[in-house]
């Protein structure tokens, strides 16, 4: 008879909160009572603080702060054979927002069966459950906004009965350190027919304001929050809830939830986080909660290094044959102007070769080579012929109108064979001084003209073309160190994409050691290339790794490792990624300290972009 009281009086408590609105729940209080051990710990205020997979009850939205996969799970036994249990699982997309389902039960079994005259006839069960599915998404960089679909359901002895529903949650994020949270529950209220009796579910309004703050060099935290909750029909209720994290690892957690008082600890152990939660409550003895949350890995950081990979290779796989094609036009119409005699023509669509093969095509070289002799031969010539005599006016006057016009009409080429002709009898003549200084002032016009065009095709990614303008300059200006070094470096970009092209066919045919020698290759030239940290990061999953708990045995490497963590929390991520190569100097190829510099090396290059 005991045991039937006590289940009674249960029973009363919870289907009195769940069917009058004048309570403040507008759900079972057990439902209302969440899931995941920070917001157990923390009094239930989470509706913005939320970041694990229980995020899809207390505010959809907030599913957009899921790091990676995520399983949470919970298991409370309640007085008189009565359980309560709750599971949720959330995924996080790249593209599409961030998934979650859930599961709630509340049951009770063995509950007696008595007449009219206290004579027993057995026994039944009665239960609970509710059923969600929530989806969130960031609509831009400080609004997020979610919704969640529910089934609810409930049974008592032979009788049962099914409500839909639903749910409208948004997220503001104000900064790394401050954000708000709106959950509309039961915007689409649950109805309930239970025998006879109709009951609609009561909507519930939750609004909460969040401050997270680093302390001890970002090694700790300290966060708290305060959460309103509004029923219709009834009085608005008040959570707040605390937590202090040490090491990121260790978590105290204290709460005000509706006249009861939580306290809280957490441990966080690999991909595990245990949670424990004591909770006081009226008529009963103080509850004992445990929580465990599962982290599955997935996580968005890791796809964005390797779709960038992938972008990067087949940009260049583009490039390269862009480059091939110029390259064949440049050389068809390079050796139509060489035969038919026209040297100066031929040089310059040569010169257009030489900066697309980098220096290395011998036909270009030796082609270049010849011209030169030509030339120098031909002026020889020239001027050993005395055509250029001083006495010769009338071939003098003709030879500077031709200058003259050459300049006129911006024709460099003809103006550059033109001073050359005259120069060994003219040098000192003031026809030859005006039009050389014309001509030197054309020059550096069309000079500064192709460094333009150059600088443009760089940001445009058109390398081919820039080594082109570049290239053009030297001819002009041989001399130009500025023109001579941004050639090198366009060139050594060229180079860059082919190596990282090598590396990746390497990858995809299984030559990994050779795929890794040159991926390395290319980072010490520039150590900041994120399509090579991607693909090394992916070959570096594939070796073999120390666990971390080998870490955690050394305490000096230890301490480096949290202390890289530490200043990744701060930002200092090039502080950070110094102290984990220390600790991959003792434990090679450990995937934990591995993926940790990758996602430092990401976030460098992001800021990089920012700014």
């Amino acid at each position: 008879m005991r045991r039937l009281l006590a289940v009674t009086l249960l029973a009363v408590m919870l289907s009195t909160t769940m069917l009058v609105a004048g309570n403040g729940a507008g759900l079972s209080p057990l439902f209302s009572h969440g899931a995941g051990g920070r917001a157990l710990g923390m009094g239930g205020a989470n509706v913005a603080l939320a970041n694990d997979a229980s995020s899809v009850f207390w505010n959809p939205a907030t599913l957009t702060s899921l790091p990676d996969r995520s399983l949470s799970l919970l298991y409370l036994p309640l007085p008189e054979g009565t359980k309560y249990s709750a599971a949720a699982f959330g995924w996080p997309t790249v593209d599409y927002g961030s998934f979650a389902v859930a599961a709630f039960l509340l049951t009770t079994d063995q509950i007696q069966r008595r007449d009219n005259l206290g004579r027993l006839l057995g026994d039944f069960s009665a239960n609970q459950q509710m059923y969600l599915l929530g989806y969130g998404k960031n609509i831009s960089r400080h609004l997020a906004l979610g919704a969640t679909i529910k089934l609810f359901g409930e049974s008592f002895d032979n009788t049962s009965a099914f409500g839909a529903g639903g749910d409208l949650g948004i997220k503001l994020t104000i900064s790394e350190y401050l954000s708000f949270g709106f959950n509309a529950q039961n915007l689409l209220a649950p109805k309930l027919r239970l025998n006879r009796a109709s009951e609609t579910l009561s909507r519930n309004l939750k609004g909460g304001i969040g401050v997270v703050v680093p302390f001890t060099t970002g090694r700790n935290h300290f966060a708290v929050e305060v959460d309103v909750d509004k029923t219709e029909k009834a009085d608005p209720k008040i959570h707040v809830g605390a937590e202090v994290a040490f090491l990121h690892s260790y978590f105290l957690r204290g709460g005000y939830d509706v006249d009861q008082i939580n306290f809280g600890a957490g441990l966080h152990l690999g991909f595990a986080t245990f949670g424990y939660t004591y909770r006081t409550q009226d008529f009963f003895q103080p509850q004992h909660q445990v929580t465990l949350d599962l982290s599955l890995g997935g996580s968005t950081s890791s796809i964005l290094a390797k779709r960038e990979a992938e972008k990067l290779k087949s940009s260049e796989e583009f490039a390269r044959q862009q480059r091939e094609q110029e390259l064949a036009a440049t050389l068809v119409s390079a050796r139509s102007f060489y035969d038919s005699g026209a040297l100066d023509s031929a040089q310059v669509y040569y010169q257009m070769a030489e900066a697309l093969t980098n220096g290395t095509n011998p036909e270009v070289s030796e082609r270049l080579a010849e011209i030169k002799r030509k030339q120098s031969d031909e002026l020889t010539a020239t001027v050993r012929a005395g055509v250029l005599a001083e006495s010769d006016s009338i071939k003098a006057v003709e030879l500077f109108l031709e200058l003259n016009e050459a300049i006129s009409l911006k024709d460099i080429e003809a103006a550059t064979l033109l001073i050359d002709q005259l120069r060994p009898a003219f040098g000192n003549d003031n026809r030859f001084r005006d039009g050389e200084t014309s001509f030197k002032a054309l020059v550096t016009d069309r000079c500064d003209q192709l460094d333009r065009e150059a600088a443009r095709l760089v940001r445009e990614n058109n390398l081919a073309d820039a080594a082109v303008r570049y290239a053009e300059i030297l001819k002009y200006d041989p001399a130009n160190t500025a023109a001579r070094r941004n050639l090198k470096a366009v060139s050594d970009q060229v180079g860059t994409l082919t190596l990282l092209r090598s590396g990746i066919e390497a990858y995809q045919t299984g030559d990994t050691a050779t795929a890794r020698e040159i991926l390395e290759q290319l980072l010490t030239a520039n150590p900041n290339d994120s399509a090579a940290l991607g693909l090394l990061q992916l070959l570096k999953q594939q070796a073999p790794t120390s666990a971390l708990a080998e870490l955690q045995k050394n305490e000096a490497i230890w301490k480096v490792y949290l202390d890289g963590i530490a200043k990744f929390r701060e930002g200092e991520y090039e502080a950070a990624i110094k102290l984990w190569e220390q600790v991959l100097a003792e434990y090679p190829r450990n995937a934990e300290t591995e993926k940790n510099i990758q996602q430092a090396k990401l976030r460098l290059k992001k800021n990089d972009t920012t700014n």
